[in-house]
């Protein structure tokens, strides 16, 4: 076979003189996936003239091919095809420094993730699956002292960075620099959110990069955007973990992710974890709702959204459930898709006396961190979180007993991750449920809310777990 030279550092890179066209083709096709935008013109009938069908995650730069480094099992097959062998010049940075010596035991349960880190050492890189509750965190530290080299770690919110904090300090008794802002310096351990890196040079992103010999990605399913997959693919570090709870992304890229991270090193089920005594298995309620709308296409969708986030029998169907299980002593979690909608149910339960605190992109990071540590110290502080997309992701409260799904759509990540907010045991909380609020009379709706209750049986088990509903117009005059 012909030897063709490689370079591995934060891509692997071969000289494009090195590659005939028809190998380039072939590596191009194995490193591609259809494109999102093409797929749902092209649902829609749409006219669909200049969008590609594919997107490609090869570049040629300069007089170099540049290619994902965690396909490598995947680009020596291509090349085999063409009866081409790599030869790898490693050049991985992998600074010589160990800087985390603190051992930290094993949390009951939580054996597995023992097996997973060091599965991790010896391959390099890998994706770890785990649903809420999982332990993605503890796995993702577990993993950085196993290795023990300058890490890090790119999560894409502050409350993701805030918790990552936390236990660091906890487990590893280390408190990472977070980088950005008036912090110009990294350390041996450093957090950032991918905002701070934009408006860098990718030279100056490279050197930045090169002073450590570990990345981890929390919420390694946002890869596939290009400023996740543009810093990902200038990151030099030796050793490469992403972390998931959902790596279903609705548009099909998360076929990708093994382009960046190669394959999955560790996954459990919800169910797994469930008999392993880590999660706990709530009751899925379904409220039907009396919401009703012509709906009759794809353009009746936001209006009809902004129709029912008004609607006042709705809403108040909403606070009279959350109102019941606040006075049966529960923490309770109120999602919402819209802003105004959040603050409409927060102003209702206040006015009821409910100590409610409403977290959306408008509120400040520090209002939104009081409300989050104010909701960990129990029932007492803080009764109910009204939140939008910003609890979908890095929202850590174990006491969190009751979650009311309010808004309509059938996303199946997000379901996974919001049935497992309430699915970590804590020994103070009641026996978990989820509302969900279906809107029985617009047939697009209750399609939604079939897809939902899929996913919920998926996750739970149809055996253990069926989903009821409660008529509650019939109870209650609303």
């Amino acid at each position: 076979m012909r030897a063709v030279q490689a370079i591995v550092d934060s891509s692997i890179r071969i000289k494009r003189s090195d590659i005939r066209d028809k190998t380039l083709e072939r590596i191009r096709q194995a490193f591609s996936a259809k494109n999102p935008d093409f797929e749902h013109r092209r649902r829609l009938r749409k006219n669909t003239r200049g969008l590609p069908a594919k997107i490609y995650f090869v570049e040629e730069v300069r007089d170099e091919v540049w290619i994902p480094r965690g396909g490598i099992d995947r680009l020596q097959e291509a090349m085999a095809a063409d009866g081409c062998k790599l030869e790898i010049e490693d050049r991985r940075s992998l600074p010589d420094r160990h800087p985390f010596d603190n051992v930290f035991p094993l949390l009951p349960g939580f054996l597995f993730q023992q097996e997973g880190a060091n599965r991790f050492a010896r391959v390099g890189q890998g994706q770890v699956i785990l649903p809420c509750g999982g332990g993605k965190t503890f796995m993702g530290l577990l993993a950085i002292k196993q290795v023990n080299t300058p890490t890090i770690v790119l999560a894409h919110t502050t409350d993701l960075v805030d918790q990552w904090i936390g236990a660091s300090e906890e487990l590893l008794g280390v408190t990472p620099t977070v980088f950005g802002g008036k912090t110009k310096q990294l350390s041996d351990f450093t957090i950032a959110t991918p905002q701070v890196f934009k408006n860098r040079a990718p030279e100056e992103i490279e050197a930045l990069f090169a002073h450590f010999g570990m990345l981890v990605v929390d919420e390694n399913h946002h890869t596939p955007a290009k400023m996740f997959r543009t810093l990902i693919g200038r990151c030099p570090a030796k050793y490469r973990l992403g972390l998931t709870a959902t790596p279903h992304r609705e548009d099909g890229l998360d076929e990708v992710l093994p382009f960046f991270f190669g394959d999955v090193i560790l996954k459990k089920t919800h169910q797994e974890l469930v008999d392993l005594g880590v999660l706990v298995v709530p009751d899925v309620i379904g409220v039907e709702t009396n919401f009703t709308y012509n709906y009759e296409n794809h353009s009746d969708y936001g209006p009809m959204l902004e129709d029912l986030i008004v609607d006042e029998q709705r809403n108040a169907l909403i606070v009279h459930y959350v109102e019941r299980e606040v006075m049966a002593g529960c923490l309770c979690l109120v999602l919402s898709g819209r802003k105004a909608h959040c603050e409409a149910i927060g102003k209702m339960l206040k006015l009821r006396g409910v100590k409610a605190e409403v977290l959306t992109s408008k509120k400040t990071k520090r209002h939104r961190r009081a409300a989050l540590e104010a909701a960990k110290r129990g029932w007492k502080e803080l009764h109910v979180i009204v939140a939008t997309q910003l609890a979908d992701e890095g929202l850590d409260i174990p006491i969190l007993s009751r979650l009311f799904i309010t808004f309509p759509g059938r996303a199946k990540g997000k379901s996974e991750q919001r049935l497992g907010r309430l699915m970590r045991p804590h020994h103070s909380k009641p026996h978990p449920k989820l509302f969900d609020f279906i809107d029985v009379r617009v047939p697009h709706l209750r399609n939604q809310a079939r897809e939902r209750q899929q996913t919920y049986e998926k996750i739970l088990g149809v055996a253990q777990q069926e989903m009821f509903t409660e008529h509650l117009q019939a109870k209650l005059a609303i």
